[in-house]
């Protein structure tokens, strides 16, 4: 039953691929922007990553904020390779990541550091009450 689905869909695609009216270029884009995000997370490095990709005209647009510039370049150069394409533009963040010391981050206060918010001492302008 499996192969039966697989081949009938291999015919519609090959018939729709074969014949002479060329899909509309939104559905193609629609397509490309499948395929190429499909590209993206086959990449175990850069599927971990929240990089968003839009296709317009045949033309892919990273965007999305990245920690390295490694991982934009990466992702960048996976898409040149996809000749379907005709540009790829690489609109990436570049974002640093939180250091290890701010208190967000750490898993227990280092000794000697209050991670209170400090509280200044006032006086209060009235005389208290007897």
């Amino acid at each position: 039953m499996c192969r039966l689905i697989l081949s009938l869909a291999a015919a519609v695609g090959f018939l729709i691929g074969s014949s002479s009216s060329a899909a509309p270029p939104e559905i193609e884009d629609v397509i490309l922007t499948i395929r190429v995000r499909s590209v993206l997370y086959q990449d175990a490095e850069l599927r971990s990553h929240n990089i968003g990709v839009r296709v317009v005209n045949r033309v892919a647009i990273l965007f999305g904020p990245v920690t390295k510039i490694d991982l934009g370049l990466r992702a960048e150069s996976r898409l040149r390779d996809l000749i379907e394409l005709r540009d790829v533009r690489n609109e990436l963040d570049l974002m640093s990541p939180l250091p290890d010391f701010l208190p967000e981050r750490l898993s227990e206060p280092a000794p000697g550091l209050d991670l209170r918010p400090a509280r200044p001492e006032t006086k209060s302008p009235r005389p208290a009450l007897t």
